[in-house]
C-alpha cells in the first residue's frame, strides 16, 4: 500500500476495544535486513519526529521495544544519531516533584560484567565520556553521578573506577576530596598475595599537611645543608622538623637555620653520624589560599537534625543526611510481551 497526500495525515489506523491485548498498527518483514515499521519525517528544520508512541494508561509505556531472541547480540532499542552534535538517546522525566527517572536500565542476569546502564565512547581521541552525570541543584548532597551497592554484604563497591594508562587515574576529583569513613591504599599482601589484601591507612589532622623525608650524613663539623623541593616554599607555611639520630646518640643535634630558598641548617651531631629528618609544612597552595581548609562547619538547615551514619548510633538509615530512595526498577510484566507475542504469532497467521 502507498499513500501520499499533502494533507495532516497520510493514514489513520485506529482500534476501538478497551480491553484485551491489541495494536493499531502491525509491521512485519521477514527480510535479514529489513525493518517491520519505518518511522521517518522528512524536515530538515524543526523538531520533527520520526516515530512516537504514546500512552494515556498509569502503567503503560509509550513504546516497547523487545528483542525475542535467546541469544545473540540484540537489541530492545537502539538509539543511533549521524549529527556531529546529537544524541542517540535521550530521556526526560518531565514531573517538576517526586523521585522521576530519566533513563532506567534493568538487568536481571547473575553474568559477572552484565550492566543495568553502559556507556561506551569508543573515540580514540577527544575528550570523550563514557558517562556523565550532572546536578544543577544547591541542596546538601546533590550528586552528579550517585553510585551505590546496595549488598549488605561482600567487597562490594558504590563507584568503581580503572585506568589501564600508567599515568592515568582510576578515580580522580577535581576539587575536594571527602570521606566520613577511613581513606586507605589496599595490594595484594607481597608475603601472600593470592589469599589475602594488606591495607594501609592515611594519617589525619586537622590540618593538610605536605611532608618530607630523608637523611643526611653530618660533614666533619657536625652539620649539614638538607635541600628541600624548590617549590617547597610555594606551596607550604608553618614548616616543622623533626630530626633523628642512627647510630648513636646527639642530645645537641638541632636545626640551626630554617628553610630558605629550599634548603634547611643542621647542627649539633659528631661528624659521620647519620640523621633522618622529616619535614612537614600545612599546605598553602593557590587551592588552599582559596578556598581554606576548614576543621569545624555548621551543616546545612536541610542536614541539621540528621547524621551520616545515623545507623552507628542506633538510628535509621532513611534518617541519614545522603539517604536516598532507591529508584523504582521497571515491574517485570510479561502481560505486553505476552500479549504482543500472540497479537504478531495471529498477525503472521493471516
Amino acid at each position: 500500500m502507498h499513500v501520499q497526500t499533502s494533507a495532516a495525515r497520510a493514514g489513520y489506523v485506529y482500534t476501538s476495544a478497551t480491553s484485551g491485548p491489541s495494536f493499531g498498527l502491525f509491521g512485519r518483514s521477514d527480510s535479514s535486513g529489513g525493518v517491520g515499521v519505518v518511522g521517518y519525517a522528512g524536515s530538515s528544520s524543526g523538531q520533527a519526529i520520526g516515530l512516537q508512541g504514546q500512552t494515556e494508561s498509569t502503567t503503560g509505556r509509550g513504546v516497547l521495544g523487545w528483542a525475542s531472541a535467546s541469544s545473540g547480540d540484540t537489541y530492545g532499542v537502539w538509539g543511533m544519531s549521524s549529527s556531529a552534535a546529537g544524541t542517540g538517546i535521550v530521556g526526560h522525566a518531565t514531573a517538576t516533584t517526586g523521585a522521576t527517572t530519566g533513563v532506567l536500565g534493568r538487568v536481571d542476569s547473575s553474568t559477572d560484567d552484565a550492566s543495568a546502564v553502559y556507556g561506551g565512547a569508543w573515540g580514540a581521541a577527544g575528550l570523550t565520556t563514557g558517562v556523565w552525570g550532572v546536578s544543577n541543584s544547591t541542596s546538601e548532597g546533590a550528586a552528579g553521578v550517585f553510585g551505590e551497592a546496595a549488598g549488605s554484604s561482600g567487597n562490594t563497591f558504590g563507584v568503581f573506577g580503572a585506568a589501564a594508562s600508567p599515568s592515568g587515574y582510576g578515580v580522580y576529583c577535581l576539587g575536594d576530596f571527602g570521606a566520613s569513613g577511613t581513606k586507605q591504599f589496599r595490594i595484594d599482601h607481597p608475603l601472600d598475595p593470592d589469599n589475602k589484601y594488606l591495607h594501609h591507612y592515611t594519617a589525619e589532622g586537622p590540618n593538610p599537611l605536605n611532608m618530607y623525608s630523608g637523611s643526611v650524613v653530618l660533614d666533619d663539623a657536625g652539620a649539614a645543608w638538607v635541600d628541600l623541593p624548590d617549590y617547597f616554599s610555594a606551596i607550604n607555611r608553618d614548616a616543622t622538623y623533626h630530626l633523628t639520630a642512627v647510630g648513636g646518640p646527639a642530645p645537641g643535634l638541632h636545626v640551626a637555620a630554617k628553610e630558605v630558598a629550599g634548603r634547611f641548617h643542621i647542627r649539633g651531631g659528631s661528624p659521620g653520624l647519620e640523621v633522618s629528618w622529616v619535614v612537614m609544612g600545612v599546605r598553602n597552595d593557590a587551592w588552599v589560599r582559596s578556598r581554606g581548609a576548614p576543621v569545624e562547619t555548621l551543616k546545612s538547615i536541610l542536614a541539621r537534625g540528621k547524621q551520616q551514619h545515623p545507623e552507628l548510633t542506633g538510628g535509621s538509615t532513611r534518617s541519614g543526611v545522603f539517604y536516598r530512595r532507591r529508584p523504582k526498577g521497571p515491574v517485570v510484566d510479561e502481560t505486553p510481551v505476552s500479549a504482543l507475542r500472540a497479537l504478531t504469532a495471529g498477525a503472521a497467521a493471516r
